[in-house]
């Protein structure tokens, strides 16, 4: 394929977010530098080495980049014009040109919703908006996260001055709140083979299944930061009595629950009056019939995860955090 090559210096722009798209880039050596700028800080997204391409979605679907590059190391490319992509189009079937710009319509879109989702939790009104923001840069950070033996691990001073840097918080409030998740198991503590602290998790998604489950909370709670010490006991009352079936998902009544409670000489009398917070939360625990009233529908699998992560509201508001 016909391209000039391009050589540039570490540190020097490639392109930036918003700029008309006017060709996309080979890369033949080096390594650049996917980002987004917030607060006049950069995000990093992620790391492109040789061999890769960026610039191709702009490039099929003509709307502005979405996103800013440059080049984290001295690197050479070879930029491909819309006028040397023609020449090969004529070569490639129609439907298959038709294919690339629908594919590309699409990855865009699903880009804007990702967008909307990260503005519409920015937007929230209420303790966890800062919350919110922190744990969306967290989940963008964790793409780029390195591997420490089954664990995907981040810097965790490097990431703690970020963070701090973009949200213009003070270092010990970003330094709690990683205490909170490290407390609550979001995160794994380890070191690195210098002896660095590192937040490491098995699965990356965790964050932003957390993430989700905070907007959800507060979309469904206005005005509730979490819910009481006893309901987090009922959930674990709850999840005790499901392990106890055969099956994957149980269904346990408020009933069974409250017994088992008092056998544990729990105090049990404001679990049916706190319902109201576990309406329409999610597939891992809702309220369902049962045949002596109400009841709870437990995946005893990822019961542990949304236990822990109504911790982690518990935790943030108890250190005033959110």
């Amino acid at each position: 394929m016909a391209g000039s090559n391009l050589l540039f210096k570490e540190g020097q722009i490639v392109f930036k977010e918003g700029d008309p798209a006017d060709g996309m880039y080979l890369i033949r050596r080096g390594e650049l530098r996917v980002y987004l700028e917030k607060n006049g800080n950069e995000v990093k997204l992620a790391s492109v080495g040789a061999g890769g391409m960026i610039g191709e979605m702009a490039f099929f679907d003509n709307k502005p980049r979405s996103a800013s590059v440059k080049a984290g190391t001295e690197a050479e490319l070879t930029k491909i014009t819309p006028e040397d992509f023609a020449k090969l189009m004529k070569q490639i079937p129609k439907w298959f040109v038709s294919l690339m710009s629908s594919l590309s319509t699409r990855l865009r879109d699903t880009n804007d919703r990702l967008q909307k989702m990260e503005n519409k939790q920015a937007g929230a009104k209420g303790a966890y908006e800062d919350v919110l923001k922190i744990l969306h840069v967290v989940n963008l950070l964790m793409k780029d996260a390195t591997k420490e033996g089954k664990l995907n691990c981040l810097n965790r001073a490097t990431t703690e001055e970020q963070l701090t840097k973009i949200f213009g918080v003070q270092k010990q409030y970003m330094t709690d709140f990683f205490n909170v998740l490290v407390a609550q198991k979001i995160f794994a503590a380890a070191k690195d083979s210098y002896n660095a602290a590192l937040l490491g998790v098995v699965h990356k998604v965790t964050i932003d299944h957390l993430t989700k489950f905070i907007a959800d909370f507060i979309k469904n709670n206005p005005g509730q930061k979490c819910v009481p010490a006893t309901s987090i006991e009922m959930l674990e009352v709850i999840l005790k009595l499901a392990n106890e079936s055969a099956y994957e998902t149980v269904n346990i009544a408020l009933e069974d629950a409250v017994v088992e409670g008092e056998r544990q000489s729990l105090v049990t009398s404001s679990w049916k009056n706190d319902l109201s917070f576990f309406k329409g939360t999610n597939d891992l625990f809702s309220l369902v019939k049962v045949s002596s009233g109400i009841g709870f529908k437990v995946n005893k699998k990822d019961m542990p995860e949304y236990i822990s992560f109504h911790k982690v509201l518990k935790a943030l508001a108890d250190k005033s955090l959110a």
